[in-house]
C-alpha cells in the first residue's frame, strides 16, 4: 500500500460510518491531513520502472511537432522537474495552501482542491480527483496549475497526472504578441496513445 493509503483509508472509514455508506463534504473537510500529492506522484514515477516499457513522447508548439519514444530515465527526469516541486512537499504544502472539498453525489467522485494562500508560490492550485469506496491507492487524476514570469513572458502551465501518463499545456503570453500554446504528453502504458490525447 502506498504512503497515501492512510488518507484514503480515512475516506473508506467515513463511508462505513454513514447510514448510507456515502461520505459527505463535511466528512472530507474534517479530514486531519492534506492528501500527500508529492508522495503519490513520486511513487508512480518509481513504479514506472517495474517492467520493460516503451515511453511515448509527444510535443507540439507553433514551431514544431515531435512524436517519438524516449528512455525511462528521461521520462522520470521530466516528470520530477515538472511535478515534484518544493511547494507541494508536505510541510510547504500544508503551510501555504488551503484545502476545500467537493463531493459529486451523482458520480460519487470527490475533489480535493488546494489553493495557494501565498502570492509568491509558482503553484497556484492542485486538484485531486478520487473515488470513495475503491482501493486505497486508486486516484483518478491530479491537476496542477502553475503561474510565473519568464523574463517578459507570463507563463501558465496546466498539468494533469494519471498513473501511467502526464500532460502539460503551457501558455506563453508576451505583451503585444499572440499567446502561444505548447503541449507535452508522455505516457508509459502501451494501451494509451498519447497522440490521441493531445487536445
Amino acid at each position: 500500500m502506498k504512503p497515501l493509503a492512510a488518507a484514503l483509508v480515512l475516506v473508506l472509514a467515513i463511508a462505513a460510518c454513514n447510514d448510507n455508506n456515502t461520505p459527505t463534504e463535511k466528512d472530507y473537510a474534517n479530514a486531519p491531513k492534506f492528501f500527500p500529492v508529492a508522495n503519490y506522484i513520486r511513487d508512480d514515477i518509481k513504479s514506472a520502472g517495474s517492467e520493460p516499457i516503451g515511453v511515448q513522447y509527444y510535443f507540439s508548439s507553433p514551431q514544431k511537432k515531435d512524436s517519438s519514444y524516449i528512455g525511462l530515465d528521461t521520462m522520470k527526469q521530466l516528470a520530477q522537474q515538472a511535478f515534484l516541486v518544493p511547494e507541494i512537499e508536505k510541510e510547504n504544502f500544508e503551510r501555504s495552501f488551503k484545502e476545500t472539498t467537493f463531493l459529486d453525489e451523482t458520480t460519487q467522485m470527490a475533489t480535493l482542491t488546494y489553493q495557494s494562500m501565498d502570492s509568491t508560490t509558482i503553484v497556484k492550485r492542485v486538484d485531486v480527483l478520487l473515488e470513495p469506496g475503491t482501493q486505497a491507492d486508486d486516484v483518478r487524476t491530479i491537476y496542477m496549475e502553475k503561474m510565473y514570469n519568464d523574463g517578459d513572458t507570463a507563463v501558465i502551465q496546466r498539468m494533469s497526472w494519471k498513473r501511467t501518463w502526464f500532460k502539460i499545456i503551457t501558455l506563453k503570453m508576451l505583451r503585444d504578441n499572440p499567446t502561444t500554446v505548447e503541449t507535452l504528453m508522455i505516457g508509459w502504458d502501451p494501451s494509451v496513445d498519447v497522440k490521441k490525447m493531445r487536445d
